[in-house]
C-alpha cells in the first residue's frame, strides 16, 4: 500500500512570504499585513475604475 505524501513532506512551501519559520515572527506579520494592504488597494482601485466606467456608459 503506498502512501499519498502530504505537501509539507516534499519541502515546498508556498508562502515563503510569511513562513515564520525562515523569518522573525516581525518580519512575518509586516509581510502579511503588507500583502493584505496591497490586495485592499488593489480592490479599491478596481471599484472605482468600474464605477468611472460604468457612469460613463
Amino acid at each position: 500500500m503506498s502512501s499519498i505524501p502530504f505537501p509539507m513532506d516534499s519541502g515546498f512551501y508556498p508562502y515563503p512570504f510569511i513562513d515564520e519559520g525562515k523569518l522573525s515572527f516581525a518580519a512575518a506579520m509586516t509581510n502579511g499585513l503588507l500583502a493584505l494592504l496591497s490586495f485592499l488597494i488593489l480592490s479599491a482601485l478596481l471599484i472605482a475604475f468600474g464605477k468611472t466606467k460604468s457612469e460613463s456608459n
